[in-house]
């Protein structure tokens, strides 16, 4: 993984001043979002990111000619009224980006069965019906609470806490409803169908945790997103996301110290004082924003600190997400002529639990196993050189460790590489540029622990208010990024940006100068 050079201009090797209003502890969407919107009201803002771009999971790489998205495939809610694109727009930075909407959003492949996942919801829902005519009132009601739970995410104020507001059952009742409840435990209300059943339940793999677990709120904010807004790819690579609110944030007076990590979170009291730097560096901030792995937020930074003992144990008896095993390829196959789609999920059986249950034990057989395949060139061809494609091959797994890997990587490369080949014939025969990226890479660039892909695993128990708030219980330090609240994902990333922002502002933390 090494990220795009486009934002070097920005960088520079030692702060500019020696005490900022607020210093967002990590480079990627949540921070950076956070960070832009702080500096373009007024604030002094410093970010500190450990690698030498910006993006975090947003970052994409190069090789012979070939970009590769490091870990993200797909982007939603990038309209002018989504999550990504109101925030786009609000720094005004929408023209300094494109993204590109997928149609379909993808397909979905089964023993004998595929079904086109298409925008708007409306059609996503008759299709269903139309594939599924015996389960027509089941799917209404199913689609009927996950449109509700979405709309009122929308309409929901950042910042208030849900669990103590008067009115708020009223307000938002399908939130209420649904706030406990699992997506497979809607779906055996309402549902009979084992295939219609797993065709639903495929949709958590972008969430990392099976149907049995899976918080219903969570899929309703992710699947909604892709069908409400539709889903989109950023010209050029996903690096570009975090590049342009890079350029914005310089825009509007900020800093980022690239190849710096911050090693301690420095307070008095009770009080956020500012950040050590690991070459012996201090910088006073009025404000800190750890926008980073919440484990090492409250067990390095902050380490010996009593103040944050009671949410270190919290934190530690949460449970992280799952990781993924990717595998990178530059192949010279004409796929524009072999009606590929450009985002594929592939499972072996409908049963998707038995999934799960295989590829978290670390797992791989024909019996039970899902592969995503990304061919981002096929809607953005100058990702790859003229003839050939970008092909990315992605599993769920555990960490596993690097010592587990150094004997394991190369087989389930080929392993995935030889299930890509059922819906790519010759794929393996056409590979011109191979790279693999296991759990222990993705925690190596991201410092996420074991490589998590979601911050804390989206279980109803772990959503929403249930994550970790913007606000901590040391005075004017806040927190962003999937580990906090809405949850994971990208545009969750955003939300969470904002609503540390906002946490500031209300708090008058920066001193403004």
């Amino acid at each position: 993984m090494k990220g795009s050079q486009a934002v070097s201009d920005i960088a520079a090797s030692v702060p500019s001043r020696d005490s900022y209003d607020v210093v967002v502890i990590g480079g990627g969407i949540g921070g950076l979002s956070c960070a832009a919107l702080l500096a373009r009201e007024g604030a002094k803002v410093l970010v500190v990111e450990q690698n030498p771009f910006p993006g975090g999971y947003c970052t994409s790489f190069q090789r012979n000619g070939f970009t590769f998205d490091a870990a993200i495939s797909s982007l939603s809610c990038c309209s002018r009224s989504g999550w990504i694109g109101e925030l786009v727009c609000s720094l005004q930075l929408d023209r300094e980006i494109e993204f590109i909407p997928l149609s379909p959003i993808k397909e979905l492949i089964f023993p004998d069965f595929r079904f086109s996942l298409c925008a708007p919801c409306g059609q996503y829902e008759e299709e269903l019906k139309r594939r599924f005519p015996a389960e027509a009132i089941g799917i209404e009601r199913v689609i009927g609470a996950l449109e509700g739970i979405f709309r009122e995410l929308k309409s929901m104020p950042p910042l208030f806490d849900p669990e103590s507001r008067r009115g708020f059952a009223s307000q938002y009742p399908y939130f209420t409803q649904y706030r406990s409840v699992t997506l497979g435990q809607l779906l055996d209300e309402h549902l009979h169908d084992d295939r219609l059943k797993g065709l639903l339940c495929g949709h958590c793999m972008y969430l990392g945790v099976p149907s049995s677990r899976a918080s219903l709120i969570s899929v309703g904010g992710m699947l909604m997103g892709y069908l409400q807004d539709g889903a989109y790819q950023a010209k050029g690579g996903v690096q570009r996301l975090p590049d342009i609110l890079s350029q914005g944030l310089k825009r509007w007076g900020g800093q980022i110290l690239f190849s710096r990590r911050a090693i301690q979170i420095r307070t008095q009291g009770n009080r956020v004082t500012g950040v050590g730097l690991e070459d012996g560096q201090e910088v006073k901030a009025g404000a800190v924003v750890a926008a980073m792995d919440a484990r090492q937020t409250f067990s390095r930074l902050l380490e010996g600190d009593g103040l944050v003992s009671g949410q270190r144990r919290r934190i530690e008896a949460m449970r992280p997400s799952i990781s993924y095993f990717l595998v990178y390829l530059g192949v010279d196959l004409p796929l524009e002529e072999m009606g590929v789609c450009h985002h594929i999920d592939c499972f072996s059986t409908f049963d998707i639990e038995s999934i799960f249950r295989t590829q978290m034990a670390g797992e791989f057989g024909e019996e039970a196993t899902s592969l995503g395949i990304a061919i981002p060139t096929l809607v953005d061809p100058e990702l790859a050189p003229k003839g050939s494609h970008v092909v990315i091959l992605s599993c769920l797994t555990p960490y596993g460790g690097r010592t587990h890997w150094a004997g394991a990587r190369e087989g389930v490369a080929h392993f995935l590489i030889q299930g890509a080949e059922k819906v790519i014939p010759g794929l393996s025969r056409h590979i011109r540029v191979q790279e693999t990226c296991t759990p222990v890479t993705l925690e190596r660039y991201t410092s996420n622990f074991e490589g998590a892909a979601f911050g804390w695993e989206q279980s109803p128990d772990q959503v929403g208010p249930r994550r970790l708030a913007p606000r901590t219980s040391i005075e004017n330090l806040y927190l962003a990024g999937h580990w906090t609240c809405p949850g994971g994902g990208v545009a969750s990333a955003v939300v969470s940006g904002r609503m540390a922002a906002q946490e500031v502002l209300r708090s008058g933390s920066p001193r403004k100068g």
